[in-house]
């Protein structure tokens, strides 16, 4: 038997009652069977939901990659983002991405407390977006025109080009004006990294908006698509 602590990146239903998780841990992602957990009088139902902090003692099965769990208990709950729907729904788009991208357990950690406590819960989103743009090796182009390398006049971003666009250069069919501020805040959050996020925080006011262009960025270009962001701007009326 092992005992290791995780956050639940997904779940797979595989009988009426029984799931599949997967949970990123501090050596990696596990695959774990839940037996049970779905019936409403499960001990380890509240711990193994998706996006639970949880830690799990475990039952390694005749050496088989999936492990059994024996039993789970909380390691720590985000209420403010329990509380909040927009920082709920970013939360499901984290766990999203974190199931489809090598990420260590102490870097997830970050950034979910981060999201946990930030003042703009957008700015954090951002912010993993873009280092998951860079892990992918694709960078957006955000000091100069991404079609004739000027410096002078950006006013517009374009998906198809990825990256800035200057005054000369700018096709109201193909490319997003954007005011001063939405530029900047893009070129800051491109740049930044979790170690100065205080910094981004404070300098930037990422929006929906912002994190919706990046979001459609990293479909084109890292080929990783975000279906909980949908739902984000289900709740932009009520923000």
């Amino acid at each position: 038997m092992s005992d290791f602590k995780g956050i639940v990146l997904s779940n797979t239903i595989i009988h009426d009652h029984d799931v599949i998780m997967n949970v990123l841990t501090p050596s990696g992602k596990v695959s774990m069977k839940a037996k049970g957990v779905l019936k409403t009088h499960s001990k380890n139902r509240n711990y193994t939901e998706i996006g639970c902090y949880s830690l799990f003692h475990t039952i390694d099965k005749n050496n088989s990659k999936v492990l059994l769990l024996k039993n789970a208990e909380m390691v720590k709950r985000f209420f403010n983002i329990e509380n909040d729907l927009i920082r709920k729904s970013i939360y499901s788009c984290f766990l999203e991405i974190m199931n489809k991208i090598d990420i260590t357990f102490d870097e997830a950690i970050q950034y979910i407390e981060i999201l946990n406590r930030c003042t703009n819960p957008y700015c954090i989103y951002a912010l993993l977006l873009c280092q998951v743009m860079h892990s992918s090796g694709v960078s957006l182009v955000v000091d100069e025109c991404v079609l004739c390398s000027s410096s002078k006049g950006l006013c517009a971003l374009s998906i198809p080009d990825g990256g800035f666009v200057c005054v000369h250069c700018f096709d109201k069919m193909r490319h997003h004006h954007l005011s001063v501020d939405e530029l900047k805040n893009l070129r800051y959050v491109v740049h930044a990294s979790l170690e100065n996020y205080p910094a981004l925080e404070e300098a930037s006011s990422l929006s929906y908006e912002s994190v919706s262009y990046l979001v459609e960025l990293l479909h084109r270009y890292g080929e990783i698509t975000i279906r909980s962001h949908s739902f984000l701007e289900v709740l932009q009326p009520l923000a």
